[in-house]
């Protein structure tokens, strides 16, 4: 019985050490573990899908470079609302959760509703979540 949470509890990887050695296990493969686990990946595989009545939130991929620019702009109470504004514009939407891209649970999940929240004390020194394809990302979910 797999009871783990997060990393290679739910990335795929224990599952397939216990297929190598001929273990049964309860749950998800290491396919589907590995999808679920990076947010990106799994929108774009059930957008691709189009299941009727699945929304999947629009989403922006921010990498490290837009990170720390991000985190430049936001030194000030005018720079913070501006990078709101434009990532709201960029995603449509009111609000923004910025979360991890590669983990499967909410740790690091932020909700954005303005731009007057405090910046950061550092710049960024992990990878954000993403969309497909690049490092990582914000939606608006």
């Amino acid at each position: 019985f797999l009871a783990l949470h997060g990393g290679v509890g739910e990335d795929g990887t224990l599952q397939a050490a216990l297929e190598v050695a001929g273990l049964p296990y309860n749950g998800c493969g290491p396919q589907a573990s590995a999808l679920c686990a990076d947010k990106g990946d799994l929108a774009a595989a059930l957008a691709a899908r189009g299941v009727d009545g699945l929304a999947v939130p629009r989403q922006v991929a921010l990498d490290r470079h837009d990170l720390l620019d991000l985190w430049r702009a936001c030194a000030d109470a005018d720079g913070r609302r501006a990078a709101f504004a434009g990532l709201c514009a960029r995603l449509d939407a009111p609000a923004v959760v910025l979360k991890p891209r590669a983990d499967g649970c909410s740790t690091g999940v932020k909700l954005l509703r303005d731009g007057d929240g405090r910046p950061p004390t550092r710049p960024p020194t992990h990878p954000p979540a993403a969309a497909p394809g690049s490092p990582g990302g914000a939606s608006s979910s």
